[in-house]
């Protein structure tokens, strides 16, 4: 096909299929390599974020265990001796209630007496009604503290979206003679772990659920309280969830709603307790990869531009230094063999070399 082309357009066809070939390769491998590496970025990235966002919970959680806890072995060592008053049993509760900002309530429960509630250092006593809503999600056999599921209960007309943390109050033979708990402040520790200076992409997203998926922390206000298996029904969903059963830490592909995320899954457990949460952070492949488009769009336009400055620089030099000598070297032949045929009576003048090449 190109032996019908002209010897400027042969050239130029050809120079220019081979830088096309090369940079056409050589974005394809720097392509590759860039969507590898930031792949790889990506991922810890992913992974360091969803492990600062535990040691948060941990920290907030544990605290209020341990605050708990050492309550708990206060009033243990009072009851047992019988020197616990009820204002001093006041006086614990209504100290535990206002120690920190994730208690919303700290109560006890006292199997022959009357039992207390207390916020922000200020108690009463619990009616009978609460007292038998907390009892449902108390442990009765264990002295570690037990964390329930997430539930709703009407405190004084007010609805609140909590989790039970609750230790048996136990004497020295190991027999139960109240329990002491607390309400967690879940609203105190969503204003801390979704706020937008923990986000790591546009349009990322964490939340935190228990080991079984029952999601108690999301921005979204619809999925709180519901299992993820029932928000997420397809198999990456269910791979998300199952990491979190069988308490193992990757990052892993999911989709809701025609988007898709690199989901970071790590479970944790709760100190003084049997009990484990899993944070999950998701981060949007079209915000994790819009670095690698824009590069990859920047070399595709410069890509273009090397190729049309090939073009026109290969096209003028073929064009004034290659095929115009070529055309002034045929022309100039075709009139001196005019001449020695006779056909012509004026020699043609002389050419002068304008470079040191075969032409």
């Amino acid at each position: 096909m190109l032996n019908n082309f002209k010897l400027g357009t042969k050239i130029i066809a050809i120079v220019l299929c081979c830088v096309f070939l090369v940079i056409f390769f050589l974005t394809l491998i720097v392509s590759y390599q860039s969507y590898q590496v930031l792949s790889k970025e990506a991922h810890l990235l992913i992974a360091n974020a969803t492990a600062r966002n535990v040691n948060k919970v941990e920290g907030y959680v544990n605290q209020v265990s341990e605050t708990t806890e050492f309550a708990v072995n206060r009033l243990s060592a009072a009851l047992e001796r019988g020197e616990l008053s009820q204002r001093e049993l006041l006086d614990v509760l209504e100290a535990l209630s206002g120690s920190s900002k994730f208690i919303e309530y700290a109560y006890i429960v006292l199997p022959n007496s009357q039992s207390y509630i207390a916020r922000d250092g200020v108690g009463e006593t619990m009616d009978n009604h609460l007292k038998n809503i907390l009892n449902q999600n108390a442990n009765n056999n264990d002295d570690k503290m037990l964390i329930s599921k997430p539930f709703n209960v009407q405190i004084k007309d007010k609805n609140i979206f909590t989790i039970n943390f609750s230790f048996n109050i136990l004497n020295s033979h190991k027999q139960k003679m109240g329990t002491l708990g607390i309400l967690y402040n879940i609203q105190a520790l969503s204003e801390d772990l979704l706020h937008s200076r923990r986000s790591i992409f546009e349009g990322d997203r964490r939340f935190l659920m228990t080991q079984d998926g029952v999601i108690f922390l999301h921005s979204n206000e619809e999925f709180v309280g519901k299992n993820l298996k029932d928000i997420n029904t397809d198999e990456r969903g269910q791979n998300i969830l199952n990491a979190s059963i069988n308490n193992e830490r990757g990052i892993y592909a999911y989709d809701y709603l025609d988007d898709e995320y690199m989901a970071g899954v790590q479970p944790f457990k709760i100190a003084n307790s049997n009990s484990i949460f899993t944070m999950v952070t998701l981060a949007p492949t079209k915000s994790i990869y819009q670095p690698f488009y824009n590069l990859l769009l920047g070399i595709i336009i410069t890509s273009l531009v090397s190729l049309l400055v090939v073009i026109v620089t290969i096209l003028y030099y073929v064009k004034f230094h290659i095929t115009r000598r070529i055309v002034n070297v045929s022309e100039h032949l075709y009139s001196f063999f005019k001449y020695i045929n006779f056909e012509s009576d004026q020699l043609p003048a002389n050419l002068k070399p304008r470079a040191n090449d075969e032409i």
